[in-house]
């Protein structure tokens, strides 16, 4: 793979356009804000507050993991295609614009609601919040562990190509997530093919299978698991696929937007509810979830786009790519299974009434998860300044001159870098 594959002109180019019209929108709204402050004194200390919520919400642990954890996969899926048709990869840096957007519509729609019937409903927040939480909290942590378990599954496949090339000293190029991606295709094929020709051919199959078997073991590898077709292909292809594009995150956000368990949403619906029925018109109200609406989108989506600059950097060469994704893969990995669990726990604790040091700790978890946020964005932000400067002067550049690259099924020596 070179940069006439992957441009990362083109990643910087986009990922400065969706900033700037980020930031475009965040100043007009403010400016709408202005406007309205100057009619209404009394709500600025209030917009103040609902953007503060809105960019404390967006580090929530739940939002990065998921954000982070989606925008390897269509990274991987994205150079898998910019292999097979030649072209320029479209790096998936909407991510976290659309998972945003997907959870602000049910923040706006729910400030909308309860603004225009707010003395009604003045004292349902509590019950309100405590359903929601139960639906959001347990989306998530499905996704986060589904998520997870997905990457494992590609992180041991990455610690295996590790091992081959230090003992090996050539790197055959296998892309895991292509396998699972492209199975479905080429096992419709094969299906096709044998329901059309099975009688003909099922001497010449046998043949080939044994072939390939022979092949396999002289060569000393054995890739049933994950070749089209295979028990892992079969189980998690569905699954994985789930979501292929950014834009598909915002069905997601709507799902996690469900979970009004936290102080940061609760707070800007008590908000807007309190301005309400001091007699401030339901539209002027509407000021606060917009405001908690960019602030949440200029942050999550700038956390999606450090994510494909990162990963973007890591796919001009395959063994940069190799170590790097290994490093982040596990970190991925990592946050997936200690935000899934914290959220399932701490959802436990909460309904079931647990207690006790264990089920405290967690309880703890779930109601600090900004500041696990902040550590996520830390730690990858770390991780990457990390992985350019150990690939500047540390020896992965003398192991890319070692090591042979060849792609999966090429004879040895041709260099595909």
């Amino acid at each position: 793979m070179n940069d006439s594959i992957f441009s990362r002109r083109a990643l910087r180019r986009k990922s400065l356009f969706v900033i700037g019209s980020l930031v475009l929108v965040n100043i007009i709204v403010w400016v709408l804000a202005a406007i309205t402050a100057k009619k209404y004194p009394s709500m600025l200390g209030s917009m103040v507050i609902a953007y503060t919520l809105g960019l404390r919400h967006a580090v929530d642990a739940d939002h990065l993991a998921a954000i982070d954890n989606v925008t390897r996969k269509l990274m991987y899926q994205e150079s898998i295609k910019s292999r097979i048709e030649g072209q320029e990869l479209a790096p998936p840096v909407c991510v976290g614009l659309f998972f945003s957007l997907g959870h602000s519509t049910i923040v706006v729609a729910a400030s909308v609601v309860i603004a225009a019937t707010a003395a009604a409903i003045e004292d349902k927040f509590e019950a309100f919040g405590a359903t929601g939480g139960i639906i959001g909290t347990s989306v998530s942590s499905a996704f986060l562990f589904l998520i997870g378990f997905i990457n494992l599954i590609i992180l041991i496949q990455v610690a295996q190509e590790l091992r081959s090339v230090h003992r090996t000293g050539e790197y055959r190029y296998r892309d895991p997530v292509k396998q699972m991606v492209e199975g479905a295709t080429a096992e419709d094929t094969m299906d096709d093919d044998n329901n059309d020709h099975h009688n003909n051919n099922q001497a010449v199959g046998k043949t080939d299978s044994k072939t390939d078997d022979d092949t396999n073991a002289k060569n000393g590898t054995n890739n049933s698991r994950f070749q089209p077709g295979g028990l892992f292909a079969r189980i998690f292809r569905p699954l994985f696929n789930l979501i292929d594009r950014s834009w598909k995150m915002y069905p997601l956000g709507v799902l996690f937007g469900l979970g009004f368990d936290t102080a940061t949403e609760v707070g800007l619906l008590g908000i807007a509810a309190t301005h309400a029925e001091a007699g401030f018109p339901t539209a002027v109200t509407l000021i606060f979830p917009a405001l908690f609406t960019v602030a949440m989108s200029l942050i999550d989506t700038l956390d999606g786009i450090i994510m494909a600059n990162a990963y973007g950097w890591a796919f001009v060469n395959p063994v940069k790519k190799l170590w790097y994704n290994f490093v982040v893969t596990l970190m991925g990995v990592i946050v997936a299974f200690v935000v899934g669990a914290a959220e399932l726990l701490g959802l436990l604790a909460a309904e079931l009434n647990l207690d006790g040091p264990f089920w405290n700790f967690f309880t703890m978890l779930s109601d600090n998860f900004g500041l696990i946020g902040y550590i996520i964005v830390g730690l990858f932000v770390f991780t990457w300044i990390f992985a350019v400067l150990f690939y500047k002067y540390g020896p992965i550049k003398g192991l890319e001159d070692r090591v042979i690259i060849v792609e999966e099924g090429e004879h040895s020596g041709k260099d595909v870098v």
